[in-house]
Protein backbone atom coordinates (compact mmCIF):
# COMPACT_ATOMS: atom_id res chain seq x y z
CA UNK A 1 0.00 0.00 0.00
CA UNK A 2 1.38 3.19 -0.74
CA UNK A 3 1.92 6.22 1.35
CA UNK A 4 2.75 9.49 0.76
CA UNK A 5 6.39 10.07 2.11
CA UNK A 6 8.35 13.16 2.90
CA UNK A 7 8.59 15.26 -0.28
CA UNK A 8 11.18 17.20 -0.04
CA UNK A 9 14.81 16.81 -2.22
CA UNK A 10 16.70 15.51 0.47
CA UNK A 11 14.63 12.67 1.73
CA UNK A 12 16.18 9.20 1.90
CA UNK A 13 15.40 5.95 2.14
CA UNK A 14 17.86 3.59 4.12
CA UNK A 15 18.21 -0.20 2.76
CA UNK A 16 20.13 -3.82 3.41
CA UNK A 17 22.61 -3.59 0.67
CA UNK A 18 24.46 -3.82 -1.66
CA UNK A 19 22.23 -3.13 -4.74
CA UNK A 20 19.70 -6.29 -5.77
CA UNK A 21 19.16 -7.51 -2.39
CA UNK A 22 15.51 -8.13 -1.35
CA UNK A 23 15.21 -4.78 0.34
CA UNK A 24 16.76 -2.70 -2.58
CA UNK A 25 14.28 -4.18 -4.75
CA UNK A 26 11.29 -3.37 -2.61
CA UNK A 27 12.22 -0.15 -2.44
CA UNK A 28 12.43 -0.18 -6.03
CA UNK A 29 8.99 -1.58 -5.67
CA UNK A 30 7.49 1.04 -4.07
CA UNK A 31 6.67 4.46 -6.46
CA UNK A 32 6.61 6.82 -3.05
CA UNK A 33 9.97 4.94 -1.80
CA UNK A 34 11.66 4.99 -5.41
CA UNK A 35 11.85 8.61 -5.74
CA UNK A 36 13.48 9.14 -2.69
CA UNK A 37 17.59 9.18 -2.22
CA UNK A 38 18.21 5.31 -2.01
CA UNK A 39 21.27 5.25 0.78
CA UNK A 40 22.59 1.30 1.12
CA UNK A 41 23.44 -0.15 4.41
CA UNK A 42 26.14 -2.79 5.78
CA UNK A 43 23.43 -4.76 7.77
CA UNK A 44 20.38 -3.42 10.11
CA UNK A 45 22.60 -1.69 12.91
CA UNK A 46 24.08 0.44 10.76
CA UNK A 47 20.50 1.26 9.17
CA UNK A 48 18.95 1.86 12.35
CA UNK A 49 22.01 4.23 13.71
CA UNK A 50 21.35 6.35 10.32
CA UNK A 51 17.74 6.67 11.31
CA UNK A 52 18.34 7.21 14.74
CA UNK A 53 20.70 10.30 13.98
CA UNK A 54 18.35 11.48 10.89
CA UNK A 55 21.22 10.83 7.98
CA UNK A 56 18.68 9.03 6.48
CA UNK A 57 14.75 9.36 6.33
CA UNK A 58 13.16 6.23 5.97
CA UNK A 59 14.66 2.41 6.68
CA UNK A 60 13.27 -0.50 5.05
CA UNK A 61 13.76 -3.75 6.81
CA UNK A 62 11.83 -7.45 6.05
CA UNK A 63 8.93 -7.76 9.00
CA UNK A 64 8.00 -11.11 8.32
CA UNK A 65 7.42 -13.83 5.61
CA UNK A 66 4.48 -16.66 4.50
CA UNK A 67 7.21 -19.65 4.78
CA UNK A 68 9.50 -18.50 7.53
CA UNK A 69 7.54 -16.42 9.71
CA UNK A 70 8.17 -13.46 11.70
CA UNK A 71 12.16 -11.93 10.87
CA UNK A 72 13.22 -11.79 14.57
CA UNK A 73 16.04 -9.69 14.02
CA UNK A 74 14.07 -6.76 12.83
CA UNK A 75 11.59 -6.85 15.73
CA UNK A 76 14.22 -7.33 18.41
CA UNK A 77 16.23 -4.22 17.08
CA UNK A 78 12.86 -2.26 17.54
CA UNK A 79 12.46 -3.48 20.69
CA UNK A 80 15.69 -2.42 21.68
CA UNK A 81 17.59 -5.46 21.60
CA UNK A 82 20.47 -5.11 19.11
CA UNK A 83 23.75 -5.75 18.89
CA UNK A 84 24.48 -2.24 20.38
CA UNK A 85 27.48 -1.64 18.40
CA UNK A 86 26.02 1.25 16.82
CA UNK A 87 23.12 2.49 18.15
CA UNK A 88 21.99 3.91 22.11
CA UNK A 89 19.27 2.31 22.87
CA UNK A 90 16.82 5.18 24.09
CA UNK A 91 17.37 6.98 20.73
CA UNK A 92 16.23 3.11 18.89
CA UNK A 93 12.91 3.79 20.47
CA UNK A 94 12.36 7.07 18.66
CA UNK A 95 11.89 4.93 15.24
CA UNK A 96 8.71 2.99 14.67
CA UNK A 97 6.85 1.31 12.08
CA UNK A 98 5.15 3.21 9.58
CA UNK A 99 4.14 0.79 6.89
CA UNK A 100 4.11 -2.26 5.03
CA UNK A 101 4.99 -3.31 1.84
CA UNK A 102 4.17 -6.69 0.87
CA UNK A 103 6.11 -8.46 -2.11
CA UNK A 104 5.90 -12.02 -4.08
CA UNK A 105 9.45 -13.76 -3.51
CA UNK A 106 10.81 -16.37 -6.03
CA UNK A 107 14.46 -17.26 -5.96
CA UNK A 108 16.94 -19.03 -8.12
CA UNK A 109 20.54 -20.77 -7.91
CA UNK A 110 23.25 -19.08 -9.21
CA UNK A 111 27.08 -20.32 -9.62
CA UNK A 112 29.44 -20.91 -11.94
CA UNK A 113 28.70 -21.66 -15.54
CA UNK A 114 28.32 -24.86 -16.22
CA UNK A 115 27.99 -26.21 -12.63
CA UNK A 116 25.92 -28.64 -11.81
CA UNK A 117 23.51 -28.22 -8.16
CA UNK A 118 24.32 -31.92 -7.49
CA UNK A 119 27.70 -31.10 -7.35
CA UNK A 120 27.77 -28.02 -5.61
CA UNK A 121 29.54 -28.62 -1.84
CA UNK A 122 28.47 -24.71 -0.88
CA UNK A 123 25.24 -22.80 -1.37
CA UNK A 124 25.00 -19.36 0.32
CA UNK A 125 22.52 -16.74 0.57
CA UNK A 126 20.28 -14.46 3.81
CA UNK A 127 19.20 -17.17 6.31
CA UNK A 128 15.08 -16.58 5.22
CA UNK A 129 15.98 -17.43 1.25
CA UNK A 130 18.04 -20.49 2.67
CA UNK A 131 15.10 -21.85 4.75
CA UNK A 132 12.38 -20.76 1.79
CA UNK A 133 15.04 -23.32 -0.61
CA UNK A 134 15.75 -25.76 2.11
CA UNK A 135 13.08 -28.55 0.04
CA UNK A 136 14.62 -27.96 -3.36
CA UNK A 137 18.31 -27.81 -2.49
CA UNK A 138 17.54 -30.61 -0.35
CA UNK A 139 16.57 -32.60 -3.28
CA UNK A 140 18.85 -31.30 -5.70
CA UNK A 141 22.21 -30.16 -3.97
CA UNK A 142 22.02 -32.75 -1.30
CA UNK A 143 25.79 -32.89 -0.86
CA UNK A 144 26.35 -29.13 -0.06
CA UNK A 145 26.33 -27.64 3.00
CA UNK A 146 23.76 -24.29 3.93
CA UNK A 147 25.93 -21.37 5.12
CA UNK A 148 24.12 -17.97 5.82
CA UNK A 149 25.06 -14.81 4.05
CA UNK A 150 25.01 -11.23 5.02
CA UNK A 151 22.35 -10.51 2.38
CA UNK A 152 21.36 -12.91 -1.23
CA UNK A 153 23.75 -10.23 -2.94
CA UNK A 154 26.23 -10.44 -0.40
CA UNK A 155 26.04 -14.49 -1.53
CA UNK A 156 27.33 -13.88 -4.97
CA UNK A 157 30.60 -12.83 -3.96
CA UNK A 158 31.19 -16.03 -2.08
CA UNK A 159 30.30 -18.06 -5.54
CA UNK A 160 32.25 -15.55 -7.36
CA UNK A 161 35.29 -16.19 -5.17
CA UNK A 162 35.30 -19.84 -5.22
CA UNK A 163 37.62 -21.07 -8.22
CA UNK A 164 36.25 -24.42 -7.95
CA UNK A 165 32.81 -23.73 -8.67
CA UNK A 166 31.24 -25.64 -6.18
CA UNK A 167 30.02 -22.67 -4.40
CA UNK A 168 26.34 -21.43 -5.07
CA UNK A 169 24.09 -18.21 -4.58
CA UNK A 170 20.72 -18.04 -3.64
CA UNK A 171 19.43 -15.20 -4.92
CA UNK A 172 15.97 -13.30 -6.21
CA UNK A 173 14.68 -14.59 -9.32
CA UNK A 174 15.81 -11.80 -11.78
CA UNK A 175 17.92 -11.17 -15.01
CA UNK A 176 21.01 -11.59 -15.17
CA UNK A 177 23.02 -12.45 -11.65
CA UNK A 178 26.48 -11.08 -12.09
CA UNK A 179 29.22 -11.28 -14.41
CA UNK A 180 30.72 -14.66 -14.76
CA UNK A 181 27.62 -16.70 -12.94
CA UNK A 182 25.33 -18.08 -14.57
CA UNK A 183 21.38 -19.12 -13.40
CA UNK A 184 21.87 -23.25 -12.52
CA UNK A 185 17.53 -23.28 -11.53
CA UNK A 186 14.97 -21.45 -11.46
CA UNK A 187 11.75 -21.39 -8.75
CA UNK A 188 13.81 -22.97 -6.46
CA UNK A 189 11.57 -21.71 -3.63
CA UNK A 190 9.37 -23.97 -1.31
CA UNK A 191 6.39 -22.45 -1.79
CA UNK A 192 4.98 -19.87 -5.64
CA UNK A 193 3.54 -17.81 -3.37
CA UNK A 194 5.28 -16.59 -1.20
CA UNK A 195 5.06 -13.24 0.30
CA UNK A 196 7.42 -11.20 2.21
CA UNK A 197 6.50 -8.24 4.53
CA UNK A 198 9.14 -5.48 4.65
CA UNK A 199 7.98 -2.56 6.89
CA UNK A 200 8.78 1.05 6.81
CA UNK A 201 10.63 2.92 9.29
CA UNK A 202 11.19 6.27 10.68
CA UNK A 203 11.21 8.73 13.48
CA UNK A 204 8.15 10.80 13.00
CA UNK A 205 4.81 10.11 13.98
CA UNK A 206 2.59 8.76 11.18
CA UNK A 207 -0.99 9.93 10.02
CA UNK A 208 -3.39 8.01 11.44
CA UNK A 209 -5.80 6.16 8.52
CA UNK A 210 -8.32 4.06 10.98
CA UNK A 211 -7.23 0.98 9.23
CA UNK A 212 -4.29 0.37 11.96
CA UNK A 213 -2.00 -2.50 13.61
CA UNK A 214 -0.59 -2.01 16.15
CA UNK A 215 3.11 -3.95 17.16
CA UNK A 216 4.14 -3.47 20.91
CA UNK A 217 6.65 -5.32 22.83
CA UNK A 218 5.96 -6.43 26.46
CA UNK A 219 9.03 -7.21 29.23
CA UNK A 220 8.68 -8.18 32.40
CA UNK A 221 10.59 -7.63 35.84
CA UNK A 222 10.87 -11.35 36.47
CA UNK A 223 9.80 -14.28 35.31
CA UNK A 224 6.61 -16.46 37.08
CA UNK A 225 4.22 -18.73 36.40
CA UNK A 226 1.05 -17.24 34.79
CA UNK A 227 3.32 -14.35 33.25
CA UNK A 228 1.57 -14.60 29.79
CA UNK A 229 -1.61 -14.44 31.18
CA UNK A 230 -0.78 -11.66 33.12
CA UNK A 231 -0.12 -9.49 29.84
CA UNK A 232 -2.83 -10.71 27.50
CA UNK A 233 -6.10 -10.55 30.19
CA UNK A 234 -6.48 -7.25 30.11
CA UNK A 235 -6.95 -6.91 26.39
CA UNK A 236 -9.04 -10.19 26.63
CA UNK A 237 -10.94 -7.76 29.12
CA UNK A 238 -11.04 -4.84 26.82
CA UNK A 239 -12.24 -7.25 23.68
CA UNK A 240 -9.26 -6.55 21.65
CA UNK A 241 -8.64 -8.85 19.22
CA UNK A 242 -4.89 -9.97 19.11
CA UNK A 243 -3.34 -10.71 16.17
CA UNK A 244 0.05 -12.45 16.83
CA UNK A 245 1.56 -13.58 20.43
CA UNK A 246 5.29 -14.44 19.98
CA UNK A 247 7.87 -14.96 22.49
CA UNK A 248 11.20 -14.14 21.62
CA UNK A 249 14.63 -14.16 24.06
CA UNK A 250 15.81 -11.27 25.86
CA UNK A 251 18.97 -12.40 25.61
CA UNK A 252 19.98 -11.93 29.03
CA UNK A 253 19.62 -15.84 30.58
CA UNK A 254 18.46 -19.02 29.39
CA UNK A 255 14.71 -18.75 29.44
CA UNK A 256 14.06 -15.30 29.52
CA UNK A 257 11.88 -13.60 27.24
CA UNK A 258 9.58 -10.85 25.82
CA UNK A 259 6.33 -10.73 24.20
CA UNK A 260 5.86 -9.57 20.65
CA UNK A 261 2.08 -8.56 20.51
CA UNK A 262 -0.15 -7.39 17.46
CA UNK A 263 -3.69 -6.49 17.39
CA UNK A 264 -6.11 -4.68 15.30
CA UNK A 265 -6.43 -0.48 16.06
CA UNK A 266 -4.40 2.36 17.30
CA UNK A 267 -2.56 2.43 20.95
CA UNK A 268 -4.21 5.89 21.26
CA UNK A 269 -7.70 4.40 20.93
CA UNK A 270 -9.28 4.82 24.10
CA UNK A 271 -9.68 0.69 24.76
CA UNK A 272 -5.97 0.29 24.34
CA UNK A 273 -4.88 3.08 25.77
CA UNK A 274 -6.39 1.67 28.84
CA UNK A 275 -4.87 -1.89 28.72
CA UNK A 276 -1.14 0.21 28.28
CA UNK A 277 -1.69 1.52 31.39
CA UNK A 278 -2.66 -1.15 33.25
CA UNK A 279 0.06 -3.02 32.19
CA UNK A 280 2.47 -0.41 33.34
CA UNK A 281 0.61 -0.97 36.81
CA UNK A 282 1.01 -4.40 36.59
CA UNK A 283 5.04 -3.51 35.67
CA UNK A 284 5.37 -4.35 32.77
CA UNK A 285 7.17 -2.67 30.33
CA UNK A 286 5.79 -1.82 27.20
CA UNK A 287 7.59 -0.15 24.22
CA UNK A 288 5.20 0.37 21.39
CA UNK A 289 7.45 -0.41 18.46
CA UNK A 290 4.66 1.47 15.74
CA UNK A 291 1.71 0.64 13.42
CA UNK A 292 1.44 -0.11 9.91
CA UNK A 293 -2.59 -0.54 7.96
CA UNK A 294 -4.34 -3.80 7.31
CA UNK A 295 -2.22 -5.63 4.57
CA UNK A 296 -2.87 -5.67 1.58
CA UNK A 297 -1.35 -8.60 0.07
CA UNK A 298 0.20 -8.39 -3.66
CA UNK A 299 -1.04 -11.09 -6.23
CA UNK A 300 2.17 -13.53 -6.64
CA UNK A 301 1.83 -14.52 -10.68
CA UNK A 302 2.04 -18.29 -10.87
CA UNK A 303 5.70 -19.40 -10.93
CA UNK A 304 7.26 -21.45 -13.79
CA UNK A 305 8.29 -25.10 -14.02
CA UNK A 306 11.24 -25.50 -12.00
CA UNK A 307 14.49 -26.33 -14.54
CA UNK A 308 17.76 -27.75 -13.30
CA UNK A 309 21.12 -28.36 -14.57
Amino acid sequence: MTTTLEPAPAASVGYLGPAGTFTHRTVLADPALAALRHVPCADPDELMARLSDGSVTYGVLAWENSVAGLVGPTADLLAGLGTGKAVDPSERSQVRLHRDVVIPVRFQLVGRPGARPEALRTVRSHPHALDQCRAWLAEHAPRSSLVPAPSTTAALEFALGDPTGRTAAVTPKAGLAAPRLSVLADDIGETATAETRFVVLGRDEPARTGRERTVIACFQQRDRPGSLMTVLEPFARAGIDLLRIESRPTRDGLGRSYFLIEWRGHPDDPPPRAVLRELAERAVRVRVLGTFDEPNPSRPTPSRPRKAG
